[in-house]
């Protein structure tokens, strides 16, 4: 979608938001949810997380238009979108990316999964401490491989770390 829009600038604008937003969330939610835990029991993180998606949808529902021009829309079929899911595997500059992805969200996952047991069980941390840290660990380690992946990259990528186009 970002790639639709006409101006260049607003798409790049928008892609860093979502970067900065996915920094930050990394470290606040596990705040949020330790205190929700806290002061309003486990449910709660379950109630709030379902009032978010209901939000996420209206606001979907009612914000979000199509952003491909009508003019540059193609009528293709299911056979169309096969063919160039085939071209994209048999990618190997595209299946780079994708593993490289897939592999760090699995790294991010057996974090997430396996901290809280290491925090609390293991060292000891009280539980309204263990928020804290998984939040600040989660800063800490994503700000780390950002800076660290990007040095790595150099000038091949733009600011938000994709190759040009």
């Amino acid at each position: 979608m970002i790639f639709n829009m006409p101006k260049r600038d607003l798409g790049q604008e928008i892609l860093d938001g979502v970067r900065e937003i996915n920094a930050h969330k990394r470290g606040m939610l596990p705040l949020v949810g330790g205190q929700l835990l806290i002061f309003f029991g486990w449910r709660s993180i379950f109630l709030a997380l379902s009032g978010f998606g209901i939000l996420c949808l209206i606001l979907v529902l009612w914000g979000l238009r199509e952003s491909l021009p009508v003019e540059r829309r193609t009528q293709a079929g299911l056979g169309a979108a096969l063919r160039v899911y085939g071209a994209l595997l048999a990618d190997g500059r595209f299946m780079g990316y994708v593993l490289t992805a897939g592999l760090a969200s699995g790294a991010m996952f057996a974090y997430i999964s396996g901290s809280p047991f290491v925090f609390i069980e293991l060292n000891g941390v009280p539980l309204f401490l263990a928020p804290m840290h998984l939040g600040v660990g989660f800063s800490t380690g994503f700000l780390a491989c950002t800076g660290n992946v990007q040095e790595k990259i150099g000038d091949d990528t733009s600011s938000n770390g994709c190759p040009p186009r």
